[in-house]
């Protein structure tokens, strides 16, 4: 039997540079300014898929909130071209926050409504794109990665309508900001994920932090290993 152990994976986190390719992948998407991630967190996202890969896991690779699409070509980089990775987002404006985000996350979303929010080093603010998802599709393209060749279905839509689970998940980057989204994605995405999988959650806003904390205290954790890196790394055992 293979050895998914979850300790195994949380202490293998080191970025494999045997993977010249990602790395090379990775400081392209920084130079283009496709993420507001930095390297680090880039590079920690990739290492779970690296893994995935090792530990020979079943399953597809869940994005839900891809933005200008950064970390979804670092993840199509670092997986193997067969295995399916699904990018979810609405490709368009952010939905507005709940009173469960606060009032940080409620200013937030008052700038970009306001057509006013700014993008990475002076570019225009991805929900302002046209055809993002367009766009998106082209710098998978761009980087060697055409979506159907190398098994990349992007979904548009709100996850409510559009996020629908029916196979294994080896891993999924959640990276949608408030509670109402993070806590969807999480009810969907959870119960499918396989033993020795990973969710990578970005949990900086109050409102992803409470879905978090309130999905994960409904659940046994003694199912899961959860370790703090630049995200939230959650092993399920």
């Amino acid at each position: 039997m293979k050895d998914y152990s979850p300790q195994k994976l949380v202490s293998a986190f080191v970025f494999d540079l045997r993977h010249p390719k990602v790395a090379d992948v990775i400081k392209k998407v920084r130079s283009n300014h496709l993420s507001y991630h930095n390297e680090n967190v880039l590079r920690d996202l990739a290492q779970v898929a690296i893994n995935n890969e090792k530990r020979y896991l079943e399953g597809a690779i869940v994005e839900t909130g891809c933005g200008s699409g950064g970390s979804a070509i670092t993840l199509a980089a670092a997986k193997s071209k067969d295995r399916m990775l699904l990018v979810y987002d609405v490709f368009d404006l952010h939905p507005p926050p709940s009173k469960e985000d606060g009032s940080s996350a409620l200013q937030q979303y008052e700038l970009i409504a306001s057509g006013k929010s700014p993008g990475i080093e002076g570019n225009l603010y991805y929900g302002y794109e046209k055809d993002l998802c367009g766009k998106v599709l082209k710098s998978f393209s761009d980087f060697g990665f055409e979506a159907k060749e190398n098994n990349i279905l992007l979904k548009k839509g709100l996850y409510s309508d559009t996020l629908e689970i029916d196979s294994p998940v080896s891993m999924a980057h959640i990276d949608c900001d408030w509670y109402d989204s993070v806590l969807l994605c999480l009810n969907r995405i959870e119960p499918h994920l396989v033993r020795g999988g990973t969710l990578v959650l970005h949990d900086y806003w109050e409102g992803s932090r409470k879905a978090v904390k309130d999905y994960f205290d409904r659940v046994l954790k003694s199912d899961y290993v959860f370790s703090r890196r630049d995200a939230l790394q959650v092993v399920k055992k």
